[in-house]
C-alpha cells in the first residue's frame, strides 16, 4: 500500500475512533460502526477485488455490487 494511502487510512481509523461506534456519519443511516464493518468487509471482498484487476470479465462481474 503506497504512503499516502496508508497515512489517510490512519486518519480516517484514528476519527472513527474519537467518535465512537455509535456516531452518525454523511452515508445514510450508518453509524461509524457500521461505515467501518463495510469499508472492511469491501476491501477483503473477492468479488471487489476482481473489479480492480485489469480483466474484462471479473470487472463485469463486480460490476453489480
Amino acid at each position: 500500500m503506497r504512503h499516502h494511502a496508508l497515512d489517510e487510512r490512519h486518519a480516517l481509523a484514528k476519527t472513527l475512533r474519537s467518535a465512537g461506534p455509535d456516531a452518525p456519519t454523511l452515508c445514510g443511516e450508518w453509524s461509524t460502526a457500521q461505515l467501518a464493518a463495510h469499508l472492511v468487509l469491501r476491501e477483503r471482498s473477492l468479488v471487489e477485488l476482481g473489479g480492480r484487476l485489469p480483466v474484462k470479465r471479473l470487472h463485469e462481474a463486480s460490476e453489480g455490487l
